[in-house]
């Protein structure tokens, strides 16, 4: 009967840690607003936010990483450019690393928690009326509603440095560049919100209603569009 109790204990006590790197990540993101006239980091410096470039340009898949972006108000000032960078081994149990993530990290493309790629991530797809990612902060009408980074997944690595809005990965049925639902039994995933608050979230919870339009509703998308 303790065993079961135990295995439970031990999930929850990964899961406030995960929380708690969330927290740090997030309060990087916020500090660097402040150092930067309140200017969004992407979350790739070859997306449209930094470049204006779109979804087919060549180049703008493989730019350098938020991590890189905010190194510094992450305190890794010595954490390498571009999308084949190798994680420092002295950053790779940090605030980086899941405890409930099973696969270790070595690169920065699997670092496990992800920034959502547009809006909030920067990203300009190319088809018809070209959803604008926000360039500030004040553009964000509902901060506490708006995810700003979560648990995520890659197959193969482990985590995504980015995830595509509103697309979820469940336990082991791991797909690339997706929100990962990985704790308390593969029930609930972290969420860091850009208000600086992190929470704990189901499936049903994060999920937004439009499976047509994944990167448009809140708390992925822009308020425009709505969602909860």
């Amino acid at each position: 009967m303790l065993l079961p109790t135990l295995s439970k204990a031990r999930e929850r006590a990964r899961t406030a840690l995960c929380a708690s790197n969330l927290k740090q990540i997030i309060l990087a993101w916020r500090m660097y607003l402040e150092d930067y006239n309140e200017i969004l980091p992407p979350a790739r410096d070859s997306y449209y936010r930094f470049t204006g470039l779109k979804e087919n340009d060549p180049g703008v898949a493989y730019g350098s990483s938020w991590v890189y972006i905010m190194r510094n108000h992450l305190n890794m000032p010595d954490y390498p450019s571009g999308y084949w960078a190798i994680v420092p081994e002295k950053y790779r149990n940090g605030i980086l690393k899941c405890p409930s993530m099973r696969v270790g990290i070595y690169w920065d493309f699997g670092v496990h928690y992800g920034m959502p790629i547009c809006y909030i991530g920067g990203y300009c797809p190319s088809w018809g009326w070209d959803p604008v990612p926000y360039f500030k902060y004040p553009q964000i009408k509902y901060p506490s509603r708006q995810i700003v980074f979560c648990d995520s997944c890659y197959s193969g690595y482990g985590g995504s440095v980015v995830v595509r809005n509103n697309e979820f990965a469940i336990g082991d049925e791991i797909s690339n560049g997706r929100v990962h639902i990985r704790h308390n039994g593969n029930y609930t995933a972290n969420f860091a919100f850009a208000d600086g608050h992190v929470e704990s979230m189901t499936y049903k919870q994060a999920l937004t209603p439009d499976f047509d339009y994944w990167y448009r509703y809140l708390p992925w998308g822009k308020a425009t569009w709505g969602g909860w």
